[in-house]
């Protein structure tokens, strides 16, 4: 589990290519948009959307998603995330497992959240 304290790297990925990004309507305009600024929305509407699934099943909201993140990494039953190998940032490139350009991967968001109410149910 990397350092957690100001790392200034991802722990996930998410659309972040400008160019393949997503549709935006702007000012009545149609644009393309990539980057950061989409990829942390784009994880806090899947954020809500998980939190809301955790409630209903008995579970809690995420909190802190972090720690959990890396616990379902390191085996959970449900594959969560799709590790990405190609591409890069201004810090590194992509490659197999963790890596300093996409952290984990991209999210399974079903598996995701599955994996992470059956740890809610395990830890108190």
């Amino acid at each position: 589990n990397p350092d957690t304290q100001m790392r200034m790297t991802p722990d996930v990925s998410a659309v972040a290519d400008p160019f393949t990004g997503i549709k935006i309507v702007f000012d009545q305009q149609m644009i393309v948009g990539g980057g950061t600024s989409l990829a942390a929305p784009i994880w806090a509407g899947m954020g809500a959307v998980m939190n809301q699934y955790l409630v209903e099943k008995g579970g809690r909201q995420l909190g802190d998603i972090n720690p959990l993140l890396y616990q379902v990494a390191e085996g959970a039953r449900l594959p969560a995330f799709r590790d990405v190998v190609l591409g890069g940032n201004a810090v590194a490139n992509a490659g197999p497992g963790y890596d300093l350009a996409t952290g984990l991967g991209t999210p399974n968001v079903e598996n995701l959240v599955r994996d992470i109410l059956v740890l809610q149910k395990l830890l108190p």
